[in-house]
């Protein structure tokens, strides 16, 4: 049962990708579409989490500090992403954020004594690889300044603890009160992004309100999904499983999703990579 959770959270996390890419395709290039999506995913997002919250209404008022922590470490990562974006290049910025998620590997090999095998420590390795095969490198014409390397680092810091959090949070509660924490992280991240939708609406004309408004809600019903089954799994897997497999898994299924159904092709380091990721799957697991 634990893997079907791991399995489901993968598949969450490349329907995000798939969505968010389908969407920057269309409305990449339209101002304000980054605090479009935003708001409307973390919106629907929000709406889940109140559904499952209540289905079976536990509230437990010491988890609010845990949640209020939580919202402000995703309004960071969401903020300084998208500053970091805006100043930098793209294409270190999307490789630095899939580092993050070591964050919360390491934090449960610290502080947690979760054991990490020799295969464990083999699997991070070539997890590492991998990104560092499959990411795009291109010319860019924006240089790193100091500027740039504070919001990344800050952007960085902000993805690895959200997951962190919700992994302390259900290990201090064993396991409990998870759609309470996350209906109002959710609620918190979603009146943040309501303040920066507003001070800068995109354009009707655009389309966006239509197409746009749909795969927003529809990434966010899956990124409602992907955080509700890490609720799941932090109490059932070890960190140095879980956060790998789901970040190596879901850009996996992406690169099959890419081949198989788009047509996409890749260069010759990046299939290694691809590769390296699956072998890094299962050594964490091993």
């Amino acid at each position: 049962m634990n893997y079907v959770l791991l399995i489901l959270a993968v598949a969450g996390v490349a329907m995000q990708q798939i969505l968010e890419k389908r969407f920057n395709g269309l409305f990449g290039e339209t101002e304000g579409s980054a605090f479009f999506h935003n708001f409307f995913m973390s919106l629907t997002a929000f709406l889940c989490f109140l559904v499952i919250f209540l289905t079976s209404p536990e509230i437990n008022m010491p988890s609010l500090p845990y949640s209020v922590f939580f919202a402000g470490t995703v309004c960071t990562a969401l903020t300084f992403e998208l500053l970091a974006i805006r100043t930098g290049p793209l294409a270190l910025t999307a490789l630095v954020m899939s580092f993050s998620l070591l964050i919360p590997s390491l934090y449960g090999v610290l502080f947690l004594d979760e054991s990490l095998s020799a295969f464990g420590i083999a699997g991070l390795v070539l997890f590492v690889v991998s990104l560092l095969l499959v990411a795009e490198y291109g010319k860019s014409e924006r240089k790193v300044t100091k500027k740039y390397l504070v919001f990344l680092a800050l952007a960085f810091l902000g993805n690895g603890l959200c997951s962190t959090v919700q992994k302390v949070h259900q290990i201090d509660f064993d396991g409990k009160y998870g759609p309470f924490f996350m209906a109002w992280a959710m609620a918190t991240v979603t009146l943040f992004n309501l303040i920066f939708f507003l001070s800068r609406p995109p354009k009707k004309k655009s389309g966006i309100y239509g197409k746009g408004t749909f795969y927003a809600c529809l990434t966010g019903f899956f990124n409602g999904l992907v955080n509700y089954m890490m609720v799941l799994l932090a109490t059932l897997l070890p960190a140095v499983i879980v956060f790998p497999t789901v970040g190596a898994g879901g850009t996996l299924t992406v690169f099959i999703v890419a081949v198989t159904v788009f047509k996409e092709r890749f260069l010759p380091r990046q299939y290694i990579g691809y590769a390296c990721g699956i072998a890094a799957i299962v050594l964490m697991n091993i």
